[in-house]
């Protein structure tokens, strides 16, 4: 099977880009580590499969609207 078939197929079928998926992805496996674990950040970004701190505040921060550190400070001030 070639790589843009199987593109092609992804698409129609999920309505999204494999990447777009894979990064949503991690993104929400972001979040359950954010809310679930008391790991720094750091390590939260590596776990969900990015390689650099910069780039996964960037797109967590586009994704949720907030940064992954007052993410995870609403989830506690809400647990409280």
């Amino acid at each position: 099977m070639r790589k843009s078939y199987l593109s092609r197929r992804f698409k129609a079928v999920m309505g999204v880009t494999f990447r777009q998926y894979l990064l949503r992805v991690r993104l929400e496996r972001a979040k359950v580590l954010l809310s679930t674990s008391s790991v720094s950040i750091t390590e939260v970004a590596q776990v969900a499969g990015f390689r650099d701190l910069p780039r996964f505040d960037k797109l967590f921060r586009r994704y949720t609207g907030v940064p992954p550190s007052v993410y995870r400070a609403r989830l506690i001030q809400n647990s409280k």
